[in-house]
């Protein structure tokens, strides 16, 4: 009888559970984990989507707007335009003193539009020339300024207006004004011996001008 109460009492003591077990834990339950996890991440989306509205598109357009390199391509029309020009006032009109200075400009502006080139970087306008050894091209740097000195590149944000003229559809001088060269603003002219509707275009894209009417 005696061994039966032990053994009863012994099987009782074990179901019985360790203090320890009694003592509540200071860790957060799952349930309670997982409501802060989503609390969490319900504000990260919140900011995330704050963040989307709030943000100035004009401001990653700039940000992510990183230009190429651009050479605008040769374009022999003017250069033909005044050599036709002075061959018919010599041949039809007999009038040399006009058609002969007139020819010689059409004749240096052949010369000029197989070797000046305009170069358009990330962020300037540049006037190189066009370098040939043996089959291989490279452009060079074109030197000062014959007029005004100093480099032949210009930063795109220092031009304050520029212009094609008679028209962007007929071109014969482009015009800009920059404040590179001098703070007062600098004016230069060239002739279109290249590609006019390339150039008006990538000018159109990089280059600050005047509002037009």
């Amino acid at each position: 009888m005696a061994a039966s109460m032990l053994q009863l009492s012994s099987a009782f003591t074990s179901v019985i559970p360790e203090p320890t077990s009694m003592i509540p834990s200071r860790q957060p339950s799952l349930s309670l984990r997982n409501m802060r996890a989503r609390r969490s991440g319900g504000a990260s989306s919140l900011s995330m989507l704050g963040n989307f509205f709030n943000s100035d598109p004009k401001k990653a357009a700039v940000s992510k707007a990183k230009y190429e390199t651009v050479v605008v391509p040769p374009d022999f029309r003017l250069a033909a335009g005044f050599v036709a020009g002075g061959a018919a006032l010599c041949l039809a009109a007999n009038n040399y003193a006009a058609g002969v200075p007139i020819g010689l400009i059409g004749a240096f502006l052949a010369l000029q539009t197989t070797r000046v080139r305009f170069e358009f970087d990330a962020d300037s306008l540049e006037v190189k020339i066009l370098k040939k050894d043996g089959d291989a091209e490279t452009l060079a740097d074109s030197g000062d300024n014959f007029a005004v000195g100093g480099a032949n590149r210009w930063k795109y944000d220092t031009f304050t207006n520029w212009e094609m003229y008679p028209s962007p559809s007929l071109p014969i001088l482009v015009y800009f004004k920059e404040t590179q060269t001098i703070p007062e603003g600098q004016i230069h002219f060239f002739p279109v011996i290249m590609n006019g509707r390339k150039l008006y275009e990538i000018m159109e894209e990089r280059c600050p001008r005047l509002p037009r009417d």
